[in-house]
């Protein structure tokens, strides 16, 4: 095919005396879609000349699909279609220069291109066969940017690591079930195991390219692509992906790989080594451990690719939500897209009903979906009611699923049976869910505990100042409000005793992080927690006493650092008590004079703020967010209290 002559301006437009390129309709939206043949060129300035025809989805033509960040919304590129102009953004110019051969074609399916994206309701419907799309590509090429900040030295780097594990077979020992033989391989250090030889050459070369390239490492890890959320379908269906990066290409499973033996490979000499590059290299180092964003995304393909052969149940919408947005810097260009985006490889999207309409606004998209999760008994929605919200008009019971919302304190995620919840406030109940007044309130039964009357300030646990006493004016908080409780005198308790626990099970929320062999990663608190308290009690009068400096590193006593670590999942909270002498740690919105309630069929309590009167003379609410209430997580209260059903605004 004749390439046509095509000039590129100094703002990348196509030049050529040609029109704008028409998109003709698909004759069946819902099960074609349009390839882009993309021409060779053996210069990267020269123009992108491109060809464009349908295709049906069950029978396509062998094709890539593009997975790419659209960068700023402007278009100031464009590029050639059957010789007519279409815009793209300065993202796609870039990924499609890149990508393009020197001398043979590519099909490729590119979002931006092959879905007319000013027709809504044909976006509708190829936004919703998305997975089909991905999943039935021959490749997925991932576009991570351009060649920048050593970028070129982190995929040499992946490449080179990549390809002795695969030469030496321990790419076969890079999943759960099989890594424990590694880590014990490391830990024998015999050198008449050919398995520790393997991974002894494995770690000698990569403790040797990355002393160099550490910086580079980590702004490749920041890469804006690992924020977007489309990606993560994208990633997850995927048959073969690659990373792509400036002129670099390397298999995916390079990355996954290079960084479990990046893991085993910090060894004291290691250590050293890079210390003596200078101290400033350490915090790289631990932004490379800490900062990783590629282990969401290969624990979220190996759990798609299990649930694709039948082998686990997939992930609900809720669970992909929490995936995504909970302490993950995850962002989507229209904020409809944080529940669109998921649906494709969601388990329950057809139960839920949950369908992609462009038409509807944020505020609805975002509402409806927590209306039909809570609808179908799941009140864990609740707990990432997180505010302020950055989506207006919002009902105050739905999440906006923005970026980095703080994790509930309950352990949602480890929970999935009905007898594995650490607490059942309303003993069996099931949720009960009730229309509301219109459509932005929903009605949920429940029971009043009591009504806040006085809280405490809001906690923040900021491991990164190492200060040893930064835990204790929470925990003189609570001591304070426990023994106004006791002063109170309500029998509230079952016994002194009970009333005495208290002190140490409201900072961990009853919950304790055991994080030891043979035990789950949480379980209820015991007596260990109890003497563990008294213990970091005596500790942080020492640092008192001695008058250490805050920036002192507290002894790594194994009791107390394992509470430290309990309430480190309350921060961003502040306690409160209520009338009756109630204890707990609630939201950081809440104030004296909310109600304190439980909702059947919650794991957690919840703090609404009485608004007045509906028209049918019905009390209104706001959802404050979650709590944690000692004495009551355990169904004490049930078939104590009137029941009433709360609507919520």
């Amino acid at each position: 095919m004749e390439t046509p002559s095509i000039n590129l301006d100094s703002s990348g437009k196509t030049s050529q005396n040609c029109g704008l390129f028409s998109y003709k309709k698909l004759k069946s939206p819902k099960s074609q879609i349009r390839l882009l043949t993309l021409h060779p060129s053996n210069e990267y300035a020269r123009p992108i000349d491109c060809s464009i025809q349908d295709a049906d989805i069950d029978k396509p033509t062998p094709y890539k699909a593009l997975s790419y960040c659209w960068g700023k919304g402007d278009k100031s590129h464009s590029v050639s279609i059957d010789k007519a102009a279409l815009d793209i953004t300065e993202s796609l110019d870039s990924a499609m220069r890149h990508m393009r051969h020197q001398n043979e074609p590519i099909i490729v399916w590119i979002d931006q291109i092959c879905i007319n994206q000013s027709d809504d309701n044909e976006k509708n419907d190829q936004v919703e066969m998305m997975t089909r799309i991905y999943s039935k590509a021959e490749q997925v090429l991932v576009w991570l940017g351009p060649a920048d900040q050593g970028s070129d030295d982190a995929m040499d780097l992946y490449a080179e690591v990549g390809d002795t594990i695969c030469k030496t077979g321990l790419q076969y020992y890079c999943n759960r079930d099989m890594f424990s033989l590694v880590d014990a391989a490391v830990h024998r250090k015999d050198p008449g195991d050919q398995l520790w030889q393997k991974v002894s050459e494995v770690q000698s070369l990569t403790r040797e390219l990355l002393l160099p390239c550490l910086q580079a490492m980590v702004d490749w890890d920041r890469r804006y692509w690992f924020t977007r959320v489309w990606v993560v379908q994208e990633f997850c269906v995927g048959v073969d992906p690659w990373f792509i990066c400036g002129h670099k290409r390397i298999p995916v499973d390079y990355v996954k790989t290079t960084r479990l033996f990046l893991g085993i490979g910090e060894t004291p000499e290691f250590l050293a080594a890079v210390r003596k590059l200078g101290e400033d290299k350490l915090p790289l180092l631990q932004a490379l451990n800490n900062q990783d964003p590629t282990p969401a995304f290969f624990s979220a393909r190996t759990w798609r690719q299990k649930y694709d052969r039948g082998e686990s149940p997939g992930d609900t919408l809720l669970e992909l939500l929490r995936k995504t947005y909970v302490s993950r810097g995850a962002n989507a260009t229209e904020k409809k897209d944080r529940i669109f985006s998921l649906l494709g490889i969601s388990n329950d999207a057809d139960r839920l009903g949950i369908h992609i309409d462009y038409k509807r606004t944020e505020a609805q998209v975002l509402t409806d979906a927590a209306k039909v999760m809570i609808e179908k008994g799941n009140l864990a929605v609740l707990s990432y009611v997180q505010f302020p919200r950055d989506v207006g008009g919002l009902p105050s019971w739905a999440p906006d699923w923005r970026s980095n919302l703080r994790p509930s304190f309950y352990p949602y995620q480890e929970v999935s049976l009905e007898d594995e919840h650490y607490f059942k406030p309303s003993g069996d109940r099931s949720p009960a869910v009730l229309p509301g007044f219109d459509n932005t309130a929903i009605g949920l039964g429940g029971f009043v505990v009591d009504t806040v009357e006085d809280v405490g300030s809001i906690w923040k646990d900021d491991s990164s100042a190492k200060d040893p006493l930064r835990h204790q004016s929470f925990l003189c908080q609570i001591r304070f409000l426990c023994r106004l409780s006791a002063a109170k005198n309500q029998p509230i308790y079952a016994s002194r005793q009970r009333r005495d626990e208290a002190e140490w099970r409201v900072p961990i929320a009853d919950i304790w992080e055991a994080n030891e062999p043979g035990s789950g990663a949480r379980q209820r608190a015991t007596g260990r927690a109890m003497k563990a308290l008294a213990e970091f009690r005596h500790q942080l009068a020492w640092f008192e006493c001695v008058g250490l400096v805050r920036s002192a590193v507290a002894p790594d006593n194994r009791e107390p650092s394992m509470y430290r670590l309990s309430m480190s999942k309350m921060s961003g909270m502040r306690p409160f008590v209520t009338y009756w002498g109630y204890v707990g740690i609630g939201s950081p919105g809440m104030c004296p004079g909310d109600v304190l309630v439980i909702l059947f069929g919650a794991r957690v309590c919840s703090i609404l703020r009485p608004t007045g009167m509906g028209a049918n003379m019905a009390k209104r609410y706001v959802y404050i967010g979650e709590a944690y209430c000692d004495g009551v997580m355990d169904g004490e209260l049930l078939g104590r209290r009137w029941e009433e059903v709360f609507y919520l605004v």
